[in-house]
């Protein structure tokens, strides 16, 4: 008789045809027909006590202690798809023997790349350029004579043409600083390389041999702010590091550097973030995550013209699917043959 499986999740056909032959999946939410629904705490303990499933394969939906006896002493194995799951209660899990695991490195190569796309979209001004077109500020009423032969954008309302006003800089030469090494910034730092760059990272749980080896120069933080021209996040919340940049770090980067958060919101002050850009002390920044998310009609990030915004989609790639499915096979197959699952968080449950 085959085992109970709730998914919560998108995977891909392979990785559902290779556990279809394994377990009954009872399909909900983004693992169902409804791709974008975020399964909430009743309708999650609904589900759970209703199928009573081994296996439950969540991403964000809250597993709270009372979501968890909903399901045991059926539920063996919560299977997370983030590579943090700050939404499941490891400790609840533990106390009534049910494993969790996660996805570390799923959404890595996205963020990666999402990170070498903020640094170009700031040096060279790409959305505000492209907000100025798509506003009709940069360009002619129609009928309007122009020049043909001239190959820049001219406007005479404009003091300067485009090609002198969002004259940006290259990054080839520049020096990146990353504040964390770990799956994200070991596989950011060679190809920062590769466009040219310096890189130096700061992370006192590693030692200078690793980051030389992901090709990175170990520095101390402060060193790290005042030499960078990109400082990039790349670090874990905990108690140590929230709040970690506020107007002391922001004091010690260059006027003309850049601040990316690719991360967690936490790791910053936003009220001291805010005061910089508004000075314009940093050349601006670029922020995928933010303490409250979404943002409020007022926020103060909304008047300035110097940040970069994406809601939180860093992660967010078709091929992510194909990397979590791969991370929860493995997991779940390990648990069915009776082995530890790879990546099990809380091994005092097993």
């Amino acid at each position: 008789m085959k085992k109970k499986l709730s998914l919560f999740v998108e995977l891909d056909a392979p990785t559902l045809a290779a556990l279809a032959g394994r377990f009954d999946i009872f399909p909900f939410g983004k693992g169902g027909e409804d791709k974008e629904k975020i399964v909430g705490e009743d309708e999650l303990f609904d589900q759970l006590s209703s199928v009573k499933p081994e296996v439950a394969v969540i991403e964000q939906e809250p597993v709270t202690p009372r979501v968890v006896d909903a399901a045991v002493p059926e539920l063996k194995l919560v299977a997370c798809v983030r590579a943090a799951p700050n939404n499941v209660d490891l400790a609840a899990c533990r106390e009534r023997g049910v494993m969790v695991t996660n996805a570390p490195g799923r959404n890595a190569v996205a963020v990666v790349e999402m990170t070498i796309g903020f640094m170009i979209c700031l040096a060279r001004f790409i959305p505000q350029t492209h907000h100025e077109i798509m506003s009709r500020r940069l360009t002619l009423p129609p009928g309007t004579p122009v020049n043909r032969e001239d190959i820049l954008w001219q406007h005479g309302d404009l003091k300067q043409n485009p090609y002198i006003m969002y004259r940006g800089v290259e990054i080839d030469g520049r020096t990146l600083g990353m504040v964390g090494l770990g799956i994200i910034g070991r596989m950011l730092a060679p190809k920062a390389k590769a466009l040219g760059m310096r890189v130096l990272v700061h992370d006192p749980y590693v030692d200078a041999e690793t980051a030389a080896a992901a090709g990175a120069e170990k520095v101390e933080f402060d060193d790290l702010l005042r030499q960078a021209d990109f400082v990039s996040l790349h670090a874990k919340v905990t108690p140590e590091t929230r709040g970690m940049i506020g107007r002391r770090e922001f004091e010690l980067m260059k006027p003309d550097a850049y601040f990316i958060n690719t991360a967690r919101g936490a790791l910053v002050k936003r009220d001291e973030l805010v005061r910089v850009l508004r000075e314009r002390r940093i050349a601006g920044a670029a922020l995928d995550v933010f303490d409250q998310e979404p943002l409020y009609d007022d926020s103060p990030l909304l008047e300035l013209d110097n940040v970069v915004m994406t809601p939180h989609i860093g992660g967010a790639t078709r091929d992510g699917i194909r990397h979590q499915s791969r991370l929860i096979l493995f997991n779940v197959m390990a648990w069915l043959d009776g082995r530890t699952p790879p990546n099990l968080v809380n091994p005092s449950a097993k």
